[in-house]
């Protein structure tokens, strides 16, 4: 890493110097060209408390982009191990992708493809295409959000991009906010749609995610489309009383109605 070009990165408003960062190669991501200067972004990687405490802030940050109070909403066990260096910040972002408050305020709240964006916008540092949408999704659904963000925080282009020790940054000077035109499917949807992640959401990382203990449930079918025999009879009988308990009143009142003429 010697001879790189130092980077900054804005922290409490003020400029502070970090540690060089390798550059990104020129790419184009549905007509979006990634940047190819070095990424602005904190690097996690000394060992002193003060800096790693920096890049901790920095990953819930670019995590959790929206405005929650990221001060009081932590993951104690995942920052004590990133803090004592027992964690890379790969492994960081990878166990706060799959952690309680990523899973809780961005991944139940968005269809699984706007999830996806989200991964690709926040941990890749760009958007992600329509067909890349689709394919992680797949994989989302399939293997579990565990796998899935072990998945991301393994592939070439985060390693290049970040390597073990970089927080994720932005990598384009657009990132759009649309759907790109995929049809919304919400969270219930999706898991009625795959019911074999009712309790596989959080599977392929030792527990570590989201619905570890769920198991599929399912009802007993009906032969034919068609209730048992027995629930037929009752349904009938009770159908009949009903309609001759109705008749009595409807007659009880006419009489009554009767009467008093």
């Amino acid at each position: 890493m010697h001879g790189q070009k130092d980077v900054f990165f804005m922290f409490n408003n003020h400029a502070e110097e970090l540690f060089p960062l390798a550059a990104v190669p020129n790419t184009i991501i549905e007509g979006m060209r990634l940047n190819a200067r070095p990424c602005k972004a904190v690097d996690g990687s000394h060992d002193d408390r003060n800096s790693r405490a920096i890049a901790l802030k920095a990953a819930y940050t670019q995590l959790l982009k929206e405005n929650r109070d990221t001060a009081s909403n932590h993951l104690p066990q995942v920052d004590s191990a990133f803090l004592n260096a027992q964690i890379s910040t790969r492994e960081l972002v990878r166990d706060l992708i799959s952690g309680g408050l990523y899973r809780d305020w961005i991944f139940t709240n968005n269809s699984p493809y706007r999830f996806v964006e989200l991964c690709f916008e926040r941990v890749l540092g760009r958007p992600a295409s329509r067909q890349e949408s689709m394919r992680w999704a797949s994989k989302l659904s399939v293997e579990g959000l565990n796998a899935f963000a072990e998945a991301l925080t393994s592939t070439d282009e985060y390693l290049e991009a970040f390597g073990e020790d970089r927080v994720p940054a932005r990598r384009c000077d657009g990132i759009p906010s649309s759907s790109m035109g995929l049809a919304s499917l919400s969270f219930k949807t999706f898991m009625a749609r795959y019911p074999q992640v009712n309790g596989g959401l959080g599977m392929g990382g030792g527990g570590r995610g989201f619905a570890g203990s769920r198991q599929p449930t399912s009802a007993p079918a009906y032969s034919g489309s068609m209730p048992p025999a027995l629930a037929t009879r009752v349904w009938y009988g009770l159908a009949i009383i009903g309609g001759f308990e109705l008749g009595r009143v409807v007659l009880s009142v006419a009489l009554d109605m009767l009467s008093t003429n």
